[in-house]
């Protein structure tokens, strides 16, 4: 009788189990890898930001605006122009715009024609140039798509390439951005380092540009995360006319500690523990979701006179 070679059931079975609990203990292993080479991406891609934003400021002797907001080349805010176009989104274009050509982005900036509004296209291909994914904006743990649709109340579709980095505005709400202020010119003006026609200068952040915001991170808002319905995206692209919440597309508000998203101006990441930001000196840190809130707005600040300690 010939002798037949192989597993019995029983040793099947126990090879089968030993490879479960190999792949148990090795996929999160492969997961942990995985997020700290995308942390390290988003990381590369806040310091290239922060390289670009602080050679803006060597050449032009200031921060770029939170967002150009004319008419007439003076600011405004909340009212209506002869157009009939609310003045603080007359042109519209935003920081992160202005800082391409420091990104090795200079084509991509020569199509846009800064004397029409941001996303016209009568005059321009402003609308068209739009529609770019620029993956230095863009966090590789987030599950944004590259480019959206922003509908304005006209039913008029922009699209626009992703962002989940936007300025810090500091601690004022963003709300307010569509209320005048004719004490100052009807210019919307936050305590961060970006706000509508902001020339913020380091010399400005008397609190100390290592003890300051400038640009953070924002993953996806979902009005309902279980289900995530209605998303809200952020765009390097500028500040859209007429749609919802355009200035929190670009800005971020400092208001509470990241993680701890109620609102689309809010700051978060869907890296464990915490975001990453960009300091005023250009350096990039890691803040946990368990800072004090205090502390964090004291951040968000760029001359309120707090004194920061470790965070």
């Amino acid at each position: 009788m010939s002798k037949r070679n192989g597993f019995t059931l029983i040793e099947l079975l126990v090879v089968i189990a030993i490879i479960a609990v190999l792949v148990a203990i090795l996929l999160p292993a492969v997961q942990q890898a995985r997020e700290a080479a995308r942390r390290s991406t988003c990381k590369n891609n806040l310091k290239q930001i922060g390289l670009a934003l602080h050679n803006y400021h060597d050449t032009h002797n200031t921060f770029p605006p939170g967002w150009i907001g004319v008419s007439n080349r003076r600011p405004h805010t909340g009212v209506e122009d002869p157009s009939g176009l609310p003045a603080d989104w007359r042109s519209g274009f935003s920081w992160s715009q202005l800082i391409l050509p420091q990104l090795e982005q200079g084509p991509l900036y020569d199509q846009f024609n800064f004397s029409q509004i941001v996303n016209d296209e009568t005059n321009s291909n402003n609308r068209t140039t739009l529609n770019n994914y620029l993956s230095v904006f863009s966090c590789p743990s987030d599950d944004a798509p590259n480019t959206f649709e922003l509908e304005d109340e006209n039913a008029e579709i922009t699209n626009l390439g992703i962002s989940n980095y936007p300025g810090i505005a500091g601690t004022t709400e963003l709300d307010q951005a569509e209320i005048p202020n004719t004490a100052i010119g009807a210019q919307f003006e936050t305590d961060g380092i970006f706000f509508h026609n902001s020339k913020v200068r380091i010399a400005d952040i008397v609190d100390g540009a290592s003890n300051t915001l400038m640009v953070g991170e924002r993953n996806t808002f979902y009005e309902d995360p279980l289900t995530k319905d209605e998303p809200f995206y952020g765009t390097w692209g500028g500040l859209i006319p007429e749609t919802e919440e355009p200035f929190a597309r670009i800005l971020g508000h400092a208001g509470e500690p990241p993680n701890h998203a109620e609102h689309p101006e809010d700051l978060g990441s869907n890296h464990r523990g915490g975001a990453q930001f960009i300091l005023g000196d250009g350096s990039v840190h890691f803040i946990s979701e368990n800072i004090d809130g205090d502390t964090f707005r004291a951040l968000g600040t760029r001359g309120d006179g707090e004194v920061v300690g470790e965070f």
